[in-house]
């Protein structure tokens, strides 16, 4: 079998695996490029299937770091916190600024942590309230 037969049946099989996982639910660039790695396929099948995906609108990182933002924000989790949860999944910091910056106002990190202050830390003393907006993500002039 010759090298071409080769990089064609893997593409196919990556492919279509690409495929399958996208239409279960949306997948960052970096966690495809993960699912697909253990599956030992190799970098350059793994590119191409990628820059395909992409082309056609399958894969999109800005797409799903917006959506992730608002399932993080309806989850109460604050603008920071979002944010490193976006890069650890892979989402360059310039896309994932961008994203929080039109996707969460300061005056909705105020309605939030508000919230938050009515309901689940009324009963806590000042500084344990403090740091647990600081675990949420919260920036301490909001706060």
């Amino acid at each position: 079998m010759n090298d071409t037969t080769a990089f064609d049946k893997e593409y196919r099989a990556a492919k279509q695996y690409t495929w399958h996982l996208i239409a279960i639910k949306n997948y960052s660039t970096q966690q495809i490029r993960k699912k697909l790695m253990s599956r030992e396929i190799s970098s350059e099948t793994i590119d191409a299937v990628i820059r395909d995906c992409q082309k056609i609108g399958y894969l999109d990182d800005r797409q799903w770091a917006e959506s992730f933002a608002r399932n993080e924000i309806r989850k109460n989790n604050g603008p920071n916190l979002i944010i490193a949860k976006l890069r650890n999944k892979g989402i360059p910091d310039d896309i994932a600024s961008d994203v929080i910056g039109k996707s969460y106002p300061p005056n909705l990190q105020q309605a939030i942590i508000t919230k938050l202050l009515k309901t689940k830390y009324r009963a806590a003393d000042k500084p344990a309230i403090l740091r647990a907006l600081f675990r949420r993500g919260f920036n301490e002039i909001n706060i």
